[in-house]
C-alpha cells in the first residue's frame, strides 16, 4: 500500500509541466485571463488545461484545485496571502 506522500507524488506525475503551472496559478486565485497573459496562451487554452487537470485529478472546481495544491506543497497558506512554494516557477513579488 502506498503512503500519502507517494500518492501525492503520483497525482502530480499525471500532470504536464504546463498543467502544473496552470494549477499553481489557479490555486493562487488568478483568473483565466491573467493566467493566459502570464503564460502567453489564450484564455480558451487555460480553460482546456483547467478542465484536463480536474479530469485527471478527479476534482470539480477551483476550491478543490486549491486544496490539492496546498496538500501537494505547490502553494502554502499564509496569514496574509497565498505564497508560492520556494521551488515554484512563479516566485512571489
Amino acid at each position: 500500500m502506498a503512503n500519502a506522500d507517494e500518492e501525492i507524488s503520483q497525482d502530480l506525475d499525471v500532470l504536464s509541466k504546463r498543467e502544473k503551472e496552470v494549477l499553481e496559478l489557479v490555486a493562487q486565485g488568478e483568473t483565466s485571463n491573467r493566467i493566459g497573459h502570464k503564460l502567453g496562451i489564450s484564455t480558451n487554452t487555460v480553460s482546456r488545461h483547467r478542465e484536463r487537470i480536474m479530469n485527471k485529478l478527479k476534482l470539480h472546481n477551483a476550491s478543490d484545485l486549491t486544496r490539492f495544491a496546498i496538500r501537494t506543497g505547490l502553494i502554502e497558506p499564509n496569514s496574509t496571502r497565498w505564497t508560492v512554494h520556494p521551488l515554484s516557477i512563479f516566485p512571489t513579488d
